[in-house]
C-alpha cells in the first residue's frame, strides 16, 4: 500500500498525538520525504521515539522504510526533477560522503533481505543451460545491462545487450529463441521499450526473468523469476544504482559457481586469444609482441 492508503487504513488505531502526526505528513510529505526521523520529531513537537513507533503502527519496519514509501510516492508524481528540488546539499564534503555511503550500505543490507539463495541459484541454472542470454534495459538503468551482458558474455560467451538501437528491433527479434533467457532491467516509471522486448521474447519461448523494485512491477509480471532491488534517492537526488550492482555481481557469481569447468575454459580461451593479439600488458606495462614478431603497428 502507498503511505496515504496505509494512513486510511490505521487511523482509527491511531493515538490522538500519531493522528496529528500524520496529517502533519499528509501535507507535507514531499518535504518529509527527505527528514530523519529526528529532523521530523523537532518539526511536529514530538520525540524521536515517538516518530519511529509511528512508522511500526503503519505497518512499516521502521522509519527508513517509512520515508522510502513516500519519496517512491513523489518521484511517481514529479519525477527525478520533484525529487531533486526537495533535496538539500551536504552543508560539507564529509557529510556527502557519509550520507552516499551510508545510503549504500542501507540499500545493500535491504536488497539481501528482499532475495534468497534459492531465487538466485535457479535464475542461474537458466542462464547456464541458455543458447543465448539476451539483456534489455533503457534510461538510467541501460549502464547496468551494458555491464550484465559484457560480464556473462566474458564468462561464458553468450551474453548479448538488447536494446532499441538503429531501429531494426524487428529484425533482432527474429533471433530470440525458445532455447535463450532474456533478462529486463527497470524501475519505477517502467519503460515501454523494455516491457515490449521482454513481452515479445516470452510469446518467442524465451524464459524471461526481471531485475526490478517491487512485486507490483509490470517487469515482475512478465518474469518466471525475479530478483528485487531495495531503491532509495541519494543525497543529490538521483536513484542510486548500488543494489542493482550488488545483485548483478551475485547473479553472474552464482552463474560462474555453478558452470566452472566451462567457465574456466571460456577465460582461458580469451586470455589466449589476448596474447595472440598483443593486447595483454605486462606487468612493467608494456605490451606483448604482436603477432610477426613487432609490438610497433605496421607501416603504411
Amino acid at each position: 500500500m502507498s503511505f496515504p492508503e496505509r494512513i486510511k487504513a490505521h487511523f482509527e488505531l491511531l493515538t490522538p498525538s500519531q493522528q496529528h502526526l500524520a496529517n502533519y505528513i499528509l501535507s507535507h510529505s514531499e518535504q518529509v520525504a527527505f527528514m530523519t526521523a529526528r529532523q521530523l520529531a523537532a518539526t511536529a513537537g514530538m520525540s524521536d521515539a515517538a516518530v519511529i513507533r509511528f512508522a511500526k503502527a503503519l505497518g512499516y519496519e521502521g522509519y527508513p522504510h517509512m520515508r522510502k514509501a513516500l519519496r517512491v510516492g513523489l518521484i511517481e508524481r514529479a519525477g527525478a526533477s520533484g525529487i531533486r528540488s526537495q533535496q538539500l546539499t551536504p552543508s560539507t564534503d564529509d557529510e556527502l560522503r557519509q550520507s552516499l555511503f551510508d545510503d549504500a550500505s542501507a540499500l545493500l543490507g535491504e536488497t539481501a533481505k528482499l532475495n534468497d539463495c534459492a531465487t538466485v541459484a535457479r535464475m542461474a541454472t537458466l542462464i547456464n543451460q541458455a543458447r543465448q542470454v539476451w539483456v534489455t534495459a533503457h534510461g538510467t538503468t541501460y549502464p547496468l545491462g551494458c555491464y550484465l551482458a559484457r560480464m556473462l558474455q566474458h564468462v561464458s560467451g553468450k551474453g548479448e545487450l538488447f536494446v532499441l538501437g538503429a531501429g531494426d528491433l524487428a529484425d533482432r527479434l527474429r533471433h530470440i529463441s525458445s532455447d535463450d533467457v532474456l533478462i529486463g532491467i527497470g524501475y519505477e516509471r517502467y519503460l515501454p521499450y523494455t516491457l515490449d522486448i521482454m513481452e515479445q521474447a516470452r510469446l518467442q519461448g524465451a524464459r524471461v526473468l526481471a531485475l526490478t523494485d517491487r512485486v507490483t512491477s509490470p517487469l515482475a509480471a512478465l518474469a518466471v523469476e525475479t530478483l528485487y532491488v531495495a531503491r532509495s534517492s541519494s543525497p543529490l537526488g538521483w536513484w542510486s544504482q548500488t543494489s542493482t550492482m550488488m545483485v548483478i555481481d551475485w547473479l553472474i557469481a552464482q552463474a560462474i559457481s555453478s558452470d566452472e569447468d566451462n567457465v574456466k575454459r571460456w577465460l582461458e580461451r580469451s586470455d589466449n586469444n589476448l596474447k595472440a593479439l598483443g593486447l595483454w600488458k605486462t606487468a612493467s606495462g608494456t605490451s606483448r609482441q604482436r603477432r610477426g614478431g613487432s609490438s610497433s603497428p605496421p607501416k603504411k
